[in-house]
């Protein structure tokens, strides 16, 4: 078996998180992700580690077959036509984490690290080029849209008031702050010192005006920093700056939580009110559901309520329960520590299911960050 050399590895890395996380309004985006990068990226692993274990042929070869059975049976009952077809993206994110994730047990744990800390770099300067862009050049909000450079639709960058949040290669600023707070996870599992990239991860989700971000950023410095009184000072110093630039942000978002305008937080409980109405949903699920001009408001919002009800939302009471009592049962046994196993559930609160294109992704490497300790 050929292992691709230091670089090659490390470009790998960096590829299989751009195509993981890439999620723009753009039909060349979507597609080209779908169907030409990530199956590029499984040919190379074929290439390079041909290999594929009975154990996990027939492991994909059962989940597959219960999971399109379980699409099958929702779309009996579905408000949402396009069911069978949308679902298909999340199934074949997950078929692809798993492939590629032979291939990754391969590579030495810094060439992935490498790769990473490159990723969380380059994703991080761009957000801050989209601020800077915007507050301080004065450049359009259109001007800064990727999806709108590639012939896609305007992402949602825009709040109330005008104020412009960055999104950077996502079509929302609160899949940019799931993803982001993902990779410095994974980052901080697989190295414990602070650095650059770590610095400018955090600064990029503060930056991206995210409520949630503000909330899920602090919590993260506050596991992370809180052990030293050298960590601590550093967090309470970056807190206060945080706290004094974006003030204003903070208070506009705190009178408009729960109020006839917070539209975010009403079809989330819209849509949850629609799953525990109804003995089919609450049995089979509602699968992955959006909301597209024909269905409900709330399909908008029904997912997007933490991986740990989300689960029981998409795929049901019965196969949810079974999902999330593997994810905990795996999780307890792992070889991470208190403090690493609350920081994994934390970017479960915005990657919330399968259909969410770094969710399979994350899953899987927490799981190799993992197996490599026990070697």
């Amino acid at each position: 078996m050929h292992i691709p050399k230091y670089n090659s590895q490390v470009i790998f890395c960096f590829l299989t998180l751009l195509c993981f996380t890439l999620d723009l309004s753009a039909p060349i985006v979507f597609y080209g992700n779908l169907f030409v990068a990530i199956p590029l990226l499984v040919i190379y692993r074929f290439i390079v580690f041909p290999k594929v274990s009975v154990k996990k042929l027939t492991f994909l070869i059962i989940l597959v077959l219960l999971w399109e059975s379980l699409i099958y049976i929702q779309s009996f009952h579905s408000l949402y036509s396009k069911l069978i077809p949308n679902s298909q993206r999340s199934v074949l994110l997950f078929v692809s984490s798993l492939l590629i994730a032979d291939l990754l047990k391969n590579f030495k744990l810094k060439n992935i690290l490498s790769g990473l800390n490159l990723y969380i770099f380059v994703l991080s300067l761009f957000v801050i080029y989209q601020v800077i862009g915007f507050y301080v050049l004065h450049i359009s909000a259109s001007q800064l849209d990727p999806a709108l450079w590639l012939g896609g639709t305007p992402s949602r960058n825009q709040y109330m008031d005008g104020l412009y949040r960055p999104n950077g290669f996502m079509a929302e600023p609160a899949a940019f702050v799931g993803a982001q707070l993902a990779l410095l996870t994974l980052q901080y599992l697989m190295y414990k010192k602070n650095n650059l990239y770590r610095i400018l991860g955090l600064i990029s989700i503060l930056t991206s005006m995210s409520f949630a971000g503000f909330l899920l950023a602090g919590l993260w410095g506050l596991i992370v920093y809180l052990k030293n009184l050298k960590s601590s000072i550093f967090l309470l110093i970056a807190s206060y700056i945080a706290t004094i630039a974006l003030k204003d942000i903070f208070l506009t978002r705190f009178e408009v939580l729960g109020g006839e305008s917070d539209a975010s937080n009403q079809t989330k409980i819209d849509g949850l009110n629609y799953f525990f109405s109804d003995s089919y949903n609450l049995i089979f699920g509602v699968g992955n559901v959006v909301s597209d001009g024909n269905t409900p408001i709330f399909f908008e919002g029904i997912t997007d309520t933490t991986f740990f009800l989300a689960t029981f939302v998409v795929f049901g009471i019965i196969f949810g329960s079974f999902i999330i009592f593997l994810f905990f049962k795996w999780l307890i046994k792992s070889n991470y520590n208190s403090r690493e196993k609350i920081l994994i559930l934390l970017p479960l609160l915005k990657l919330t299911n399968p259909a969410l294109i770094f969710f399979s992704a994350y899953i899987i490497f927490i799981m190799l960050i993992d197996r490599s300790r026990s070697k």
